[in-house]
């Protein structure tokens, strides 16, 4: 994209614009685009230790006992996906980070009661514009939050309770969306970008069809393969992998389905009227590392270094630390299963899924009720992944990240003062 000046808003525009500067920068200055790609690994990894940082220092302040705030230090130190994910070229990486800096924040407004005012508010509102950049659902997470939260308000002002806090938390989240969303469109008018396919948001009903025929092929009426066929084609249905709608959507021409939206929506539902069991099933299978516990394909990740598409614009796969390479190469599924059947629990996204979900069972029972904005946040990013195409340990990192924060705010019994 960035070469042929052929953007997509398939991707985030500010990311991808972004890594092929960077890469273009190393290349100019340095004669390689490997030395780009390694300035991107540096700034990664320098970035991710602030945020890190960031968190740590709040998680300090909040009067967090020495022993859990060691336990977080060591896992945002050497839990070994966040190194990988480090010197990573996916998008994933720095909106992890972003995203934790401002869930760090909305922790310190809302255990405080106080919406940040000045610099402080203006510095939160420009990081949580930067995140909505990096990834769209944060949008919409954001504005799941912000939906709760204005209903609660409105419930309780019937009682003559007004809840002025829900009510500007709202609104500030409504302010993120809004100015990410127009920053986009600015972005997107000066890069001449296309819209991504519509194809990119029906990853569900594509799987639910995909199953359904692999399922049910013979039984299907005629009228309704060949229809399907139009959008589909019955190679690409054979593809079917209950967890990844990759190998199905790969091979789709997305041209019918953009033009003819409301049509294939209407065999999607036809055809769910006759088999609503495989369309639930395909639905459970594809969200497996939300809910899954006990291992899934959500702990792979791609050690390998992809070719460019040209004789010009070359990388080159070198180690300086082949040890340390090999360790992490061997966190992957079938060594964590076969020689960590316990602990292996942590590289996994359902547990981080799961403590977001006991963490608001925790401040329900503790009727600190002001807090489950805390985990609504967090919640509300994670349903949209489940209209996603899969679920993998990047989807979920800005979640894993922002688990210790979390849990220490479950932990610390008394809301603390604005941390300054």
């Amino acid at each position: 994209m960035f070469v042929e000046h052929d953007y997509s808003t398939h991707h985030p525009l500010l990311h991808t614009w972004l890594s092929g500067t960077l890469l273009k920068l190393g290349n100019q200055y340095f004669g390689s685009y490997n030395a780009g790609l390694a300035l991107i690994c540096l700034l990664q990894l320098l970035f991710l230790a602030g945020c890190a940082a960031f968190a740590m220092n709040y998680l300090r302040k909040t009067g967090l006992p020495r022993l859990p705030r060691l336990l977080a230090l060591l896992f945002y130190l050497f839990f070994p996906f966040h190194a990988v994910l480090g010197i990573s070229t996916t998008k994933d990486t720095c909106f992890g980070g972003l995203f934790l800096v401002v869930f760090v924040c909305v922790c310190d407004m809302v255990r405080s009661h106080t919406i940040y005012r000045g610099w402080r508010l203006a510095a939160f509102l420009a990081v949580a514009v930067l995140m909505a950049l990096f990834r769209n659902n944060a949008s919409y997470g954001l504005a799941l939050t912000a939906l709760c939260a204005l209903s609660v308000f409105l419930l309780r002002l019937m009682t003559r309770k007004r809840e002025w806090f829900l009510l500007h938390i709202s609104l500030l989240f409504l302010i993120i969306i809004l100015a990410g969303s127009a920053l986009n469109g600015v972005m997107k008018r000066a890069l001449d970008a296309q819209s991504g396919s519509v194809v990119e948001m029906l990853g569900v009903p594509i799987q639910q069809l995909a199953r359904t025929y692999v399922s049910h092929a013979e039984e299907l009426p005629e009228e309704d393969k060949e229809a399907l066929y139009s959008y589909i084609p019955e190679t690409a249905l054979w593809n079917y992998k209950y967890y990844i709608v990759d190998p199905v959507k790969s091979r789709m021409d997305t041209q019918p389905v953009d033009e003819n939206t409301k049509d294939f929506l209407r065999l999607w539902l036809r055809i769910g009227r006759q088999y609503p069991g495989e369309y639930l099933l395909a639905a459970l299978y594809n969200t497996m590392g939300i809910w899954a516990l006990g291992g899934d394909s959500s702990c792979s990740v791609v050690y390998d270094m992809r070719e460019f598409y040209d004789e010009t614009h070359t990388l080159t796969s070198h180690s300086l630390l082949p040890v340390l390479q090999r360790y992490y190469r061997w966190f992957n599924n079938e060594n964590l299963q076969n020689h960590l059947p316990f602990v292996s629990m942590v590289f996994y996204t359902p547990t981080y899924v799961w403590c977001v979900i006991l963490g608001a069972a925790a401040l329900i029972c503790k009727r600190r009720y002001y807090e489950l904005l805390l985990p609504a946040m967090l919640g509300g990013y994670i349903l949209t992944l489940a209209f996603g195409p899969c679920i993998m340990i990047r989807y979920l990192f800005n979640i894993i990240l922002c688990t210790p924060v979390l849990l220490a705010a479950v932990w610390c019994g008394q809301p603390v003062q604005s941390v300054r």
